[in-house]
């Protein structure tokens, strides 16, 4: 059992520290970005028993759409012929843009994260 009691079995947990220690020593993680996930609360809604349908759907949405991303999961071209030459640029461009806007991005993220929460909060009150 993964879980006990709401709680990370201490198997998973040591699991869980190892791997991202291991990625915070390898820079794929920054250590203020583990500390913001740990201290987020990922309940906000403790009671919705006095939510209607259409507030509850309403928070829904929000939620699943609080994250932005830039971009595409894989650049692709429907056109036969200069399809390869825009795939390509977009691939050198993309990049550059991504690392313009990452600070941006990352502020926007977590302002949407915080609304998320904080509209989940009211709500339930």
């Amino acid at each position: 059992m993964f879980i006990v009691n709401g709680k990370l079995s201490p198997e998973l947990e040591a699991e869980v520290k190892k791997r991202v220690s291991d990625r915070i020593a390898t820079g794929k993680y920054r250590r203020e970005d583990v500390d913001y996930v740990k201290n987020l609360d990922l309940f906000p809604l403790k009671d919705a028993s006095n939510l209607d349908s259409e507030m509850l759907e309403r928070l829904r949405r929000v939620s699943e759409v609080w994250e932005v991303k830039l971009g595409y999961d894989e650049i692709t071209s429907h056109r036969p012929l200069v399809g390869p030459i825009i795939v390509a640029i977009k691939k050198i461009i993309f990049p550059l843009v991504s690392l313009v806007l990452k600070k941006p991005l990352e502020q926007q993220r977590r302002f949407n994260a915080e609304v998320v929460s904080l509209l989940a909060k009211l709500a339930s009150r």
